[in-house]
């Protein structure tokens, strides 16, 4: 297996572990969803932004980090 291949394999996992969480009685279901979401969230921007599987050039990890704000940004904007 190659080093990303674990880590894509575990977001579901994580996503999931979050669910079971969830079927505790002082937990509610949107909680643990949310919960399992956010680390697997941790876990994806490690892999593309901390180690990502191509070398990029500053302009090309800058293009990305305006993408991600932007995002970022929409979600907040939303909530």
């Amino acid at each position: 297996m190659d080093y990303y291949d674990t880590p894509l394999a575990a977001i579901p996992r994580i996503v999931v572990l979050g669910v079971l969480v969830s079927l505790h009685s002082a937990v509610a279901f949107s909680q643990g969803l949310v919960g399992g979401s956010l680390v697997a969230m941790v876990l994806v921007i490690d892999l593309l932004f901390r180690n990502p599987p191509l070398e990029s050039t500053p302009v090309a990890m800058a293009a990305v980090a305006l993408v991600g704000l932007g995002w970022v940004l929409a979600l907040l904007a939303v909530l």
